[in-house]
């Protein structure tokens, strides 16, 4: 589940200790968000219901226990020029960094969701090739229409990315 995007940090709305952030573990010793530059990193206070993991750069949306990154504002190029509907090639600039899911969400995460709001979860096996196919409970949730995906992210407090968001 992707977080709903925050402004860029700037050098003086950034505290200089995470002390002020909420982690999902404690420590003595410095935190990894401490020794990132201001410019890799959300702006604080984190969205409610994300704090921080213990591996660095990553983020742990706790409602659906989501491993998150920080993808920071910048500018890349959208489009081509030779492929049929996707022209022009231009330029866009994203004035906003996103957190978004560093892995699809698991069945595990979405029958747990499922169980929590009393919804009956899809299908969990497809054919493939003329063989059954049954996903594991680490596999990426398949079967989901746009509005179940879209109530997801809504319980996790979170969102789909935009198309420009997904193609950065």
């Amino acid at each position: 589940a992707d977080i709903a995007s925050q402004e860029a940090s700037s050098e003086d709305d950034q505290p200089r200790s995470a002390g002020a952030v909420q982690s999902a573990e404690t420590s003595d010793e410095q935190h990894w968000f401490d020794l990132y530059p201001r410019r890799s990193k959300p702006k604080l206070p984190l969205p409610e219901g994300v704090v921080l993991a213990e591996t660095p750069g990553e983020y742990l949306n706790q409602p659906d226990k989501s491993r998150l990154v920080w993808i920071p504002p910048g500018v890349f190029e959208l489009g081509s020029d030779w492929l049929e509907g996707e022209q022009p090639r231009r330029k866009i600039t994203l004035s906003q960094g996103f957190f978004i899911g560093k892995f699809e969400v698991t069945w595990s995460q979405y029958e747990r969701y499922c169980t929590l709001t009393g919804i009956s979860p899809p299908e969990r096996s497809m054919l493939r090739r003329g063989q059954l196919f049954v996903a594991g409970d680490d596999h990426p949730v398949f079967n989901v229409f746009d509005v179940q995906a879209r109530a997801y992210c809504d319980w996790a407090q979170g969102r789909l990315p935009s198309e420009v968001e997904w193609e950065y």
